[in-house]
């Protein structure tokens, strides 16, 4: 299991609802096969996390690379521009599940 951690605080929760579903739209047209978003706390308090997950890296580069080239995903990165702010990107492989 692979998976992608897209890390954002939000500044406007009404905007960001559309600008989520409008985004799995996309990441789902492009074989995505598991889509989550996640409210975060502890130390990442009023953050949340749109979640990507794929079998392996392979998986995700495939499908990265059509996300980013769609048109669809670049007008939706600038409808959106500035409703939330950055915090972090990470990449996880499962090591071993219980």
């Amino acid at each position: 299991m692979y998976r992608v951690h897209y890390i954002f605080t939000p500044k406007d929760m009404t905007k960001m609802v559309d600008a989520i579903d409008e985004s799995a739209a996309i990441w789902k047209k492009h074989g995505c096969p598991e889509i989550s978003v996640w409210q975060l706390s502890g130390s990442a308090m009023g953050q949340m996390s749109f979640t990507v997950a794929f079998e392996n890296a392979g998986d995700f580069g495939a499908c990265i690379d059509k996300v980013v080239s769609d048109p669809d995903f670049i007008a939706w990165q600038g409808k959106y521009f500035g409703i939330s702010d950055w915090a972090a990107n990470t990449h996880a492989r499962l090591y071993k599940k219980f």
